[in-house]
């Protein structure tokens, strides 16, 4: 670059001292953009430290496992990328918001994963009742099928039973569950 700059495009009426100011100022310029470009940042270690003790004090508050404290951080780095601070700041979310979009959303495109995977290949169901003298009773419906020549285990629904447990009855919401509704499944 500072040959380039001595050619006779750039004759110039500039001292030597001067061509070499000119280039070490586009040096100085072209660092700064390669660090701006790479997001490269002085991180305090003391700061690092405090964020993992604050992430540890979270999942040990909440009753998560310590495995999901990469999968957590990697969440956080994410939804940073995506948004800025002032929207995340102003997020609210309740349990009933919360279980809603699990529901209507997220449940959905799961089971739609699920359905695409059995639709090609043979596949087994498991099923569990549970049930308290104080509540209702759910009937949990689990699947299991090769992917990718790997075991899935996979929660396919868990439906309050309202009708009753008998065998008929059971069997009718399985039916509904696995077999009817939006998809249909050939036996």
């Amino acid at each position: 670059m500072g040959d380039h700059l001595k050619t006779d495009q750039h004759k110039v009426d500039a001292t030597p001292e001067e061509l070499d100011e000119m280039i070490e100022a586009r040096q100085a310029f072209l660092d700064w953009r390669d660090r701006r470009k790479k997001k490269v940042s002085i991180v305090k270690q003391s700061d690092l430290q405090k964020i993992r003790i604050e992430c540890v004090a979270f999942l040990l508050q909440n009753g998560l496992p310590f495995s999901v404290s990469s999968n957590l951080v990697s969440f956080f780095q994410h939804l940073l990328n995506l948004y800025n601070t002032e929207t995340l700041k102003s997020v609210e979310i309740s349990n009933v918001t919360a279980a809603q979009i699990a529901k209507n959303c997220i449940s959905k495109s799961y089971k739609d994963e699920i359905y695409r995977d059995i639709s090609r290949v043979p596949f087994s169901l498991q099923f569990d009742e549970s049930a308290s003298k104080s509540g209702p009773s759910y009937l949990c419906t689990f699947v299991r099928y090769i992917k990718n020549d790997v075991f899935q285990d996979r929660l396919l629904g868990l439906n309050e039973i309202t009708e009753g447990s008998t065998g008929l009855e059971l069997y009718k919401l399985v039916m509904n569950e696995v077999f009817g509704g939006e998809k249909k499944m050939l036996l």
